[in-house]
């Protein structure tokens, strides 16, 4: 197994400000059920929102009808030949009362509660989503002056610590990536569907320990939102507000322990980065972009989102990505399920539908 020395850790604090050792976390768990509902989906200024927008669209279609009157009324006394000016005459009435329509027929919709308000919100979504894919793929950033010169001592590190290995002890050549297992996301305000957060908590930890027994690197990522982050709905995002930095929302879930040489990874950090990815942190690449890391299994929340991005970016460096059904949890929505592992599946990511024996703890 690779121990990782107070030295290794030491360098991985310096290289970025949200790279640090993770510890077991004393927070008591959020006992709050989370149902999704519509009041859940949606803030809760909707209904006012919804009354604006019918008033809005009766004064600019009165404006118009009255702007359209005026003209018919000064083309009408205008004596002229000309075909083009009969037809337009012609077609203002037709206007006007197509016109008049568009409200009385948003009041209508409104008032039987059919408003496309839900299927403007999931294209939104599905856009957020293409965009966040072309994203991952890119390469990140560069980041300060100095990070050619950390990336070369963090290469000399892992040479160092398998060096020191007694012989007969595996070196490093698998990683375990945990992906965002906190409690916000787990049973509190942007919440997975609760059979798919029992069955992770059931089988998630076991595979962590696992891995670590192993001698796999085990990365722990977190979203890590400052209180203005672009994605949370007060900011006209498309989220409720999560795992805000500090709050114990943001923490991982207890259930979850936390191996002594894990690492943790925080991203989001900014209020207008796109925070779906852990490779929008640098050292999040300068971990995993190892000759000695051959295979990475990634686990955790959200397969629609995070999940998928964290497997993405892995690709992108070359090494082999397998992705553990069992270990992922997800948002329910069937659609958003299959469009995820096919785009996974597409990009060469292996699905795996079953723990792999790397990940099964006989101890």
């Amino acid at each position: 197994m690779l121990h990782l020395s107070a030295k290794g850790f030491r360098l991985f604090h310096s290289l970025h400000p949200f790279v640090h050792v993770s510890l077991p976390l004393d927070i008591a768990p959020v006992a709050i059920e989370r149902k999704t509902t519509m009041k859940n989906l949606y803030p809760h200024n909707r209904d006012r929102y919804l009354h604006a927008v019918k008033w809005y669209l009766l004064i600019i279609s009165l404006l118009m009808i009255v702007i359209l009157g005026f003209i018919y009324f000064f083309l009408s006394i205008y004596n002229s030949s000309s075909l083009l000016l009969h037809l337009v005459i012609d077609c203002i009435p037709s206007a006007i009362v197509a016109i008049s329509v568009i409200p009385a027929a948003y009041v209508f919709l409104y008032k039987h509660g059919l408003t496309l308000e839900q299927q403007l919100h999931q294209l939104f979504q599905r856009l957020l989503s293409v965009l966040d894919t072309q994203r991952s793929t890119e390469e990140p950033p560069l980041p300060d002056i100095g990070m050619t010169m950390v990336s070369e001592q963090a290469t000399a590190i892992f040479e160092e610590e398998t060096a020191e290995e007694p012989e007969g002890h595996p070196k490093i050549k698998d990683a375990l990536i945990v992906v965002d297992v906190q409690n916000d996301f787990i049973d509190g305000t942007l919440s997975i569907p609760r059979d798919s957060s029992r069955l992770l908590l059931r089988e998630l930890p076991s595979a962590i320990k696992a891995a670590s027994h192993n001698g796999m690197l085990v990365v722990f990522t977190r979203d890590w939102h400052p209180p203005d982050h672009w994605s949370f709905k007060e900011n006209r995002g498309p989220h409720n507000k999560h795992c805000v930095r500090g709050t114990s929302g943001a923490e991982i879930h207890s259930d979850i322990e936390l191996p002594h040489h894990s690492v943790m990874i925080d991203f989001g950090t900014k209020p207008k980065t796109r925070g779906y990815t852990p490779f929008e942190n640098p050292a999040m690449k300068l971990l995993l972009d190892s000759k000695e890391i051959e295979t990475i299994y990634v686990a955790g929340i959200a397969l629609e989102y995070c999940v998928k991005a964290t497997c993405l970016g892995a690709v992108k460096l070359g090494k082999q990505v397998r992705a553990i059904e069992p270990l992922i949890g997800n948002m329910g929505q069937q659609e958003g399920i299959d469009e995820a592992w096919r785009q996974l599946v597409e990009k060469g990511i292996e699905r795996c539908v079953a723990i792999p024996d790397e990940l099964l703890f006989h101890g």
